[in-house]
């Protein structure tokens, strides 16, 4: 879930006086699970992992198999 930073303020703001997870999580409508990785301060909402793509799985060899299958549909 992405959360907003002044979700994120409040959540840390909350924590800060006292209040449960549970009771955060509860009142702003997010999980406990985000709430308390909020809390511990390991993270913030703008820091995202890089996102890592595979590689392509069709080779030149497979797009031209293809194609000329396609080149072949258009002759019929």
């Amino acid at each position: 879930m992405i959360i907003e930073v002044d979700i994120y303020s409040a959540i840390r703001a909350r924590y800060s006086d006292g209040e449960s997870i549970r009771a955060i999580a509860k009142d702003l409508g997010v999980s406990r699970q985000t709430v308390k990785k909020y809390c511990e301060g390991a993270t913030h909402p703008e820091v995202r992992k890089n996102y890592q793509r595979e590689p392509e799985i069709i080779t030149d060899t497979i797009k031209t198999f293809i194609l000329g299958y396609f080149k072949e549909d258009e002759n019929e």
